[in-house]
């Protein structure tokens, strides 16, 4: 008897051993809210409001959803930008002609209505931005986003609220996919599913940080032991020098010790994680003796910073290229959280072993949870296979042979 493994988002198999039981794993089901930080207008402390019959809803992500007709030409004050010199940008946003996003300063204007409005700002500049209605403009649920982002037009960048995410100043928290696990059998009855553990991150020795079920005596509960820092250079930084080497310690973050030293761990991306403070001429990331970040950059090495505002450029330029520096370690408790989705819950119960038959299973998610489907073929639906392949084989060469 053969078995085969299949994974992916989506699985369909065909030729499952009638009756066989597998094993169905998820190799990751956690997400993050992710901001990239292009958005160029900060909003301010504006609020929902109505103004001349204008009713201004401000939302979760701070775009706006606007009702009413106006009596007058109103506009409402939403946030503000700094524009630099000889730099290209483009507004968004706007509505229609008669509702529109304009930017304000002391040199003039820029508007943006129906579509993206890109310009070239010759001098540096500070500028309020307003939502601006002309009279008489009827409004139902229309809702507008504005983005102004450096460069030309880009139909790829997509709304975003101000401010990058995640960052030790705006965290953004790593959630559990929930969600039902769909299988389709189209020509028997039901299937049965069981996970328990998902994806590890390999750590520092033979830690893991992971997410997995756990049932207890009182019921079942997630368990999550991670968490991911990204850094962008806004942080607070403190310079201490040496012969060989720069050290660079993060003031305001203080990561709480893993209760085993041999075990902590810190996966980043751009240096190399040393537990130890010695090594003074050695490029490396390690935790002081309070918990603290330190990045040590050899004088020989390439990224080596003579002063903060050095290093905090090299973590723009980071940053700006979609390659940050980051680091994931362990918490020095693992966070439960009882699960109390009745319909997640039944699903746990269920996910044993998961029985197969022969004909087409659909196997897939109502999250984005990464599948693993480990199963026994059918030798008989192999044969067939092996039998067509042949078949399409012996055709081939026959065509051959009568050319």
């Amino acid at each position: 008897m053969s078995f085969n493994s299949i994974e992916g988002e989506i699985i369909d198999i065909d030729d499952a051993h009638s009756y066989s039981k597998n094993k169905l794993e998820i190799k990751g089901n956690s997400k993050q809210e992710i901001r990239i930080g292009y958005q160029l207008i900060k909003s301010n402390t504006a609020e929902t409001q109505t103004k001349n019959e204008i009713t201004f809803i401000k939302n979760k992500d701070e775009s706006w959803t606007l009702n009413g007709t106006a009596t007058k030409y109103t506009s409402l004050n939403i946030g503000a930008c700094n524009l630099s010199d000889n730099t290209i940008y483009t507004l968004s946003g706007g509505y229609n002609l008669n509702c529109f996003i304009q930017i304000i300063h002391e040199k003039g204007s820029i508007t943006s209505s129906t579509s993206a409005k890109t310009f070239t700002q010759n001098e540096e500049v500070s500028g309020s931005v307003y939502i601006v209605i002309n009279e008489g403009t009827i409004l139902n649920n229309a809702t507008l986003k504005p983005l102004l982002y450096e460069g030309p037009h880009d139909s790829n960048k997509e709304y975003e609220q101000f401010g990058a995410i995640p960052t030790p100043k705006l965290p953004s928290e790593i959630k559990c996919v929930k969600g039902n696990i769909n299988i389709t059998t189209y020509n028997e009855k039901q299937t049965e599913i069981r996970i328990i553990h998902l994806k590890d991150i390999k750590l520092y020795g033979n830690e893991k940080a992971r997410d997995e079920f756990i049932k207890k005596i009182d019921g079942w509960y997630l368990i999550h032991n991670w968490k991911k820092y990204i850094f962008d250079g806004s942080e607070n930084w403190v310079l201490s020098e040496s012969n060989n080497a720069h050290n660079f310690t993060l003031s305001n973050l203080e990561i709480p010790l893993y209760p085993k030293w041999d075990t902590m761990y810190l996966n980043c991306n751009r240096f190399q994680f040393i537990n130890t403070n010695w090594g003074t001429d050695i490029t490396k990331i390690y935790l002081d003796n309070v918990g603290k970040i330190v990045i040590t950059i050899a004088s020989t090495d390439e990224k080596h910073c003579e002063t903060i505002e050095e290093f905090k450029v090299l973590l723009q330029e980071w940053n700006t290229e979609e390659n940050p520096l980051e680091i994931v370690y362990l918490l020095s408790e693992p966070i439960f959280e009882k699960i109390t989705d009745i319909e997640l819950i039944e699903d746990l119960e269920k996910l044993s072993e998961t029985k197969m038959y022969e004909g087409i299973t659909h196997i897939d998610s109502d999250s984005i949870a990464y599948l693993k489907l480990e199963y026994m073929q059918s030798n008989k639906i192999l044969n067939q296979k092996n039998n067509e392949k042949i078949k399409n084989i012996e055709s081939r060469l026959a065509l051959l042979e009568e050319g």
